[in-house]
């Protein structure tokens, strides 16, 4: 009989623990954690990116902003976007509802009545108009 243990450890165990030692060793390499943060910081800071676009430009461009500006400004708009779509998506009964509600008044029935008919009246006032012509000679042969 052999005197051999088993042993059962989880392969995320051993993955954590690799990864860790992986981690560490990264670190070590590169060199102090503080200079390579304050580097980066430094970078980032010196970027500059397309307004629209978030694509990294010269800071020369015409359309060139700081990289932190255009991330806070983008990350506030798509934070506000969320919480308009999550709003509306929470409340799209009460919404329709009211917008039933306005659409059925006589008012609104009345004011685009009323806009319908002013546009047609400009139509017919508009001075560019195709010319039509109708004939009823027959053409003569021009051979």
């Amino acid at each position: 009989m052999s005197n051999v243990m088993s042993l059962n450890i989880s392969d995320k165990v051993i993955e954590a623990a690799i990864r860790e030692e992986v981690n560490a060793g990264i670190v070590k390499a590169l060199g102090n954690p503080e200079v390579l943060v304050r580097d980066a910081v430094r970078e980032m800071t010196n970027k500059y990116v397309d307004k629209s676009t978030g694509k990294i430009v010269n800071e020369g461009s015409y359309y060139a902003i700081p990289y932190f500006d255009w991330l806070a400004k983008d990350t506030v708009i798509k934070c506000v976007k969320e919480e308009i779509e999550k709003y509306v998506s929470e409340n799209k009964e009460e919404f329709a509802k009211e917008i039933r509600e306005q659409l059925e008044q006589n008012d609104f029935k009345q004011h685009v009545t009323a806009a319908f008919i002013q546009a047609l009246v400009k139509t017919t006032e508009s001075d560019w108009k195709m010319p039509i012509e109708v004939s009823f000679k027959q053409p003569e042969d021009e051979y």
